[in-house]
């Protein structure tokens, strides 16, 4: 049994059950038909038949259970690259927000990408609006701060602590955007494309932990 499940670690279950299915079919017509050709040779008496009869079930039973045995262990497999890929997307979601939230910071709008729209609010309206931003990054940059990168795919911290730095530079940024700063406009702009990018890749990794192809 410890054998079995160490084999099952080693070779991917899917091509475990494809070989099994294979196989399965042609390994119990052989048993069978080489069952029917020694009870006919030796003339098997229905004792010898019975107890034949019952090798073969056992037999049977052995298959349906190594079956049965993947068919679960893949199953909760797949249900915990499900809730992996789940949280992944879910921290994606967040450098997403953090991203618009940048971006509306600058008076801008997310559509297919980043693009730039002009500068028309007055000065109150923009101070409230980057006021409101300042607000919604800092708690989101503090949930990317609380995140326990230990527990994570290794694919997944290289992103996320590369969005810790760039959170924390947009952080810096938005709130000198109530005066005229020509300067940190177009550089967070480009702080909340590098965010996008990564929130993309996250999204990429979840759907690879999915398929089990990560």
């Amino acid at each position: 049994m410890i054998y079995f499940g160490l084999w099952q670690d080693a070779v991917p279950l899917r091509k475990i059950r494809m070989r099994f299915r294979r196989h399965a079919v042609g390994m119990g017509l052989l048993i069978g038909l080489v069952g029917l050709a020694a009870g006919l040779l030796l003339d098997f008496k229905s004792a010898d038949w019975a107890a034949w009869v019952q090798a073969v079930g056992s037999i049977a039973a052995i298959l349906v259970a190594i079956e049965v045995t993947s068919l679960q262990h893949e199953k909760a497999l797949q249900a915990k690259r499900d809730d992996e890929a789940t949280g992944i997307e879910s921290r994606s979601q967040l450098l997403f927000s953090i991203a618009a939230e940048a971006t509306s910071a600058v008076g801008q709008q997310q559509v297919d990408g980043i693009t730039t729209q002009d500068w028309l609010e007055s000065d109150a309206e923009r101070s409230d609006r980057i006021s409101v931003s300042d607000r919604r990054v800092k708690a989101l940059r503090a949930a990317v701060h609380e995140l326990q990168l230990g527990q994570l795919r290794a694919k997944e911290i290289v992103v996320l602590i590369e969005a810790r730095d760039i959170i924390d530079r947009i952080a810096e940024h938005i709130l000198s955007l109530q005066g005229p700063n020509p300067f940190t406009r177009p550089l967070l702009v480009r702080r909340a494309e590098e965010l996008h990018g990564l929130a993309l890749r996250l999204q990429v990794l979840a759907s690879c932990v999915r398929d089990g192809l990560a």
